[in-house]
């Protein structure tokens, strides 16, 4: 929709009430919601660092410093580092680099500082990284080497002299700006570059949000404020894109620009590197230019994505024999390292708790933790870092390494930081009861702009009640189909086989939904997504 159209929009009465209970009030937040546009995006400078950070990065590249670029290697810290050096190319800077992998250790070591400044390295760039590496920092002034940590994860609550942070968790940022992912903040650095005349145009910098808005959903953060308008507008790009590593991955996919395409196709291939030791096969791939160079990178992504898929599914069914304990925390002996993150995600999702996942290798054990929404996992555990020999992570997820021998003081720790999370009923409210009449494709196209639906912005619960059930259809694809009516609308319905619901025909039901809609061959088809059902009480006679 146009910018003239969106100014004259006014929301209906129910997406106006599902707007309000987010607490996004009607007028220009509203706009900003639904319209999202790059030029809504945070002011760069109003970060705290990023004009210090900005300002060293020029003078680096106008004095043709020695730069050293060093990143995580999960999908943020690849997109991060990609959207970086790519800059740093195009400046004709000599910036090596290095993405450490899910192998290693959490934190830089300063046996790294010393290698790199072994070879005249005077500036340290790190991504997605580099906030709890305080010895790391410490090393690196004493060789006179100046860091500027581009970071989101939570550690030191500043750095020594003369090192910048851009670390919005630690430092304060905009609201809007707050939860900005790594890959966020390397983008909004090349904005403050792109303003000052260093390092790339401006017209470069909104060419590559569609790398931005891959990191930023890779890392799960909320899809709320900057994170919003980055994802909204770089899956709009995805499919044209200027980088030509992506889009031969997208083509090569068939992604068509929706997050779930990014979160089920093309993350999991640039995260697959990574859990195997070689991050850089996937950053290759999106800062590459020769075609079969890309084609190379494209084909190792593939293997390693498959051997991804057989080691996932083979330890979720080692896990599945041996039950997953009430307390979520599960000691896996023969699990690479690389793997427990993304098990963890995959369990706390399943379970709708806090899941952490930990593999042994020798005297030490090493585990990722995944959170669920409202619960903040890294706050619930960072008391007891004496317990562990690495500690790492933000809200969302921890990172730890310790001894085996503390085996049952950190299981303690764990069972009690996540007792009130494993207590809380999680089931999804709905946001407003309608009729079903008030269901029309005008609404579903309201609900569209909605999008992209995520971590902060959830997609739409709807209820209706006393609506009659007509006929049952099928089973299919594991949904039981059947149709319901209410007043003088009519609407088709799948509910999940293992809801455990009877479907009665001429029953009074009250259902729980989500809204969908799909056109194929000219025809514009709305059917509704049940979560939840139950029969309804009558409902009262008009007096």
């Amino acid at each position: 929709m146009s910018a003239s159209r969106a100014q004259g929009y006014t929301p209906s009465r129910i997406v106006s009430h599902i707007l309000s209970r987010r607490g996004i009030p009607e007028g220009e937040d509203t706009q900003r919601f639904l319209f999202p546009s790059l030029r809504h995006l945070t002011d760069p400078f109003s970060i705290p660092g990023i004009c210090e950070a900005c300002e060293r990065i020029r003078r680096a590249v106008h004095g043709r410093e020695r730069v050293f670029l060093y990143g995580d290697g999960d999908a943020d810290g690849v997109c991060a580092a990609a959207l970086l050096l790519r800059m740093f190319e195009q400046a004709g800077v000599n910036c090596s680099w290095y993405l450490m992998h899910r192998l290693e250790e959490y934190d830089i070591s300063p046996a790294t500082i010393e290698r790199i400044a072994d070879s005249g390295v005077s500036l340290l760039v790190t991504v997605d990284c580099g906030t709890g590496s305080l010895p790391a920092m410490e090393a690196a002034r004493a060789r006179g080497i100046q860091a500027v940590v581009i970071d989101h994860h939570r550690g030191a609550e500043a750095l020594p002299e003369p090192h910048i942070l851009v670390n919005p968790i630690v430092t304060g940022a905009p609201p809007a700006a707050r939860y900005l992912s790594g890959t966020g903040l390397a983008f909004t650095v090349l904005r403050g570059l792109a303003s000052l005349g260093c390092g790339c145009a401006d017209t470069d910098t909104r060419a590559s949000v569609d790398i931005a808005a891959i990191g930023t959903i890779g890392d799960g953060v909320p899809l709320t404020g900057d994170n919003r308008v980055i994802v909204r507008e770089g899956l709009d790009r995805l499919g044209d894109s200027a980088n030509p590593g992506l889009r031969m991955l997208v083509e090569r996919l068939g992604a068509r620009g929706s997050r779930e395409d990014v979160v089920f196709k093309i993350n999991p291939r640039i995260n697959a590197p990574g859990r195997f030791g070689v991050p850089e096969t996937a950053l290759r791939l999106l800062i590459g230019r020769r075609e079969e160079d890309l084609l190379t990178a494209l084909r190792e992504i593939e293997a390693l994505d498959r051997k991804r898929a057989q080691t996932t599914a083979a330890a979720l069914r080692g896990i599945a024999v041996d039950g997953i304990p009430a307390d979520g925390i599960v000691l896996v002996e023969h699990l690479p390292a690389s793997m427990c993150g993304i098990l963890a995600s995959r369990l706390a999702e399943e379970r709708n708790a806090p899941c952490l996942v930990c593999c042994a290798s020798g005297g030490v054990i090493q585990g990722s933790g995944r959170s669920v929404p409202g619960f903040d996992l890294y706050e619930a555990l960072a008391h007891r870092r004496d317990l562990f020999l690495s500690f790492g992570g933000h809200s969302g997820a921890v990172g730890i390494r310790f001894d085996r021998n503390r085996w049952d003081a950190v299981a303690d720790l764990w069972k009690q930081a996540t007792t009130a999370a494993r207590a809380v009923d999680r089931r999804t409210l709905p946001d407003i009861t309608v009729r079903l009449r008030d269901i029309t494709p005008a609404l579903a196209a309201e609900l569209a702009r909605m999008e992209p639906f995520g971590p902060g912005n959830r997609e739409p619960l709807f209820q209706a009640d006393n609506a009659k059930v007509q006929r049952i259809v099928r089973q299919s694809a594991g949904y039981q189909v059947f149709w319901v009516s209410q007043d003088d609308a009519l609407f088709e319905c799948a509910i999940p086989e293992n809801a455990r619901t009877d479907i009665v025909p001429d029953e009074r039901v009250s259902i729980v939904f989500r809204i969908r809609s799909s056109q194929q061959g000219g025809l514009y088809r709305i059917w509704l997504e049940v979560t939840e059902m139950w029969k309804s009480a009558p409902e009262p006679k008009a007096s």
